[in-house]
């Protein structure tokens, strides 16, 4: 294997990094794996070459130099920042810590950036999911289940041009949406957590709509790095879904990633529930009516 080609891949929580590692071993291209105690699954584990703890980067970097590769994938869900306290004695990450500190203030996508020009910065190529794993992504026209009716076609376009409209502010990256009204909008509690709170307004019958209406719009933000923050929707966002007794899920072409696709499409077929993909470059206010869902049956 060509090492200029090898990636080493920093697995984070969820199975996401685990069909990551998967496809780049088949493809020739692992270089090692990194997993982060406390945040990646057992699984991820099992398969790791270093298992290091939440914020040590003098480790870490000397891991990445013992796996030869120059581009690095850092995949997976993170729980929290890390607390730099429990790093007594880690004298090589303790040198960092005045850059690390710089590195972790501010929002999502400013400690984003900075992480990926931490990593540039001692010679490393950092790549995203599409150049790993790009059938992993949803691609234009993905269609599962029902047609989405007028009325959810409107929501549609509403709830993606409401992203786009509060990009700017680092808000979350999706929103429910139905007969007009948003009910929640993502913030740093997750797509998950948003989706129990819908769940909890019906109950309190504060969200209006009868069951089976509602649906989870889900994008990148706009000038997101998806390097290192793509958008993500897997069964359990299926199941939030139908807990919240929504209609269905509408998410961005070719920058969110459907993790374990074929549980996740049975699942929404079993619940009821339509997945549809919709046309990054069609988003915005001046999108025409119809443009955002595709017609494919």
């Amino acid at each position: 294997m060509d090492s200029s080609d090898s990636i080493a891949i920093i697995a984070c929580g969820g199975r996401l990094a685990l069909e990551c590692i998967e496809e780049a071993r088949s493809s020739g291209r692992l270089g090692g794996v990194i997993a982060l105690e406390g945040e990646s699954i057992p699984e991820v584990v099992a398969l790791a070459d270093h298992v290091l703890k939440w914020g040590q980067i003098g480790r870490l970097i000397s891991a990445l130099e013992r796996t030869g590769a120059k581009k690095v994938l850092l995949i997976g869900s993170i729980s929290r920042r890390p607390d730099f306290r429990t790093l007594v004695g880690d004298f090589e990450t303790i040198r960092w810590l005045p850059r690390l500190l710089t590195t972790m203030a501010g929002g999502d996508d400013s400690v984003l950036r900075k992480v990926i020009g931490f990593f540039e910065s001692g010679g490393y190529q950092v790549v995203s999911l599409a150049d790993v794993a790009p059938g992993l992504l949803a691609a234009p026209g993905l269609h599962v289940g029902r047609k989405p009716s007028a009325t959810e076609r409107e929501d549609i376009e509403t709830g993606f041009a409401a992203l786009n409209a509060m990009a700017a502010f680092d808000v979350g990256q999706s929103l429910v949406i139905g007969q007009g009204r948003i009910a929640a909008v993502e913030a740093a509690e997750g797509t998950d957590a948003m989706l129990e709170r819908v769940a909890q307004l019906r109950d309190a019958r504060r969200v209006p709509w009868k069951p089976g209406t509602g649906v989870l719009i889900k994008a990148a933000k706009r000038q997101q790095d998806l390097r290192v923050d793509m958008p993500v929707i897997g069964p359990q966002t299926v199941e939030g879904c139908a807990r919240a007794g929504l209609s269905g899920i509408a998410i961005s072409a070719g920058s969110v990633v459907i993790a374990s696709r074929s549980d996740c499409i049975k699942r929404a077929r079993d619940a009821g529930l339509f997945i549809v993909s919709c046309d990054q470059a069609a988003l915005g206010p001046d999108a025409p009516s119809g443009a955002i869902v595709p017609e494919t049956p």
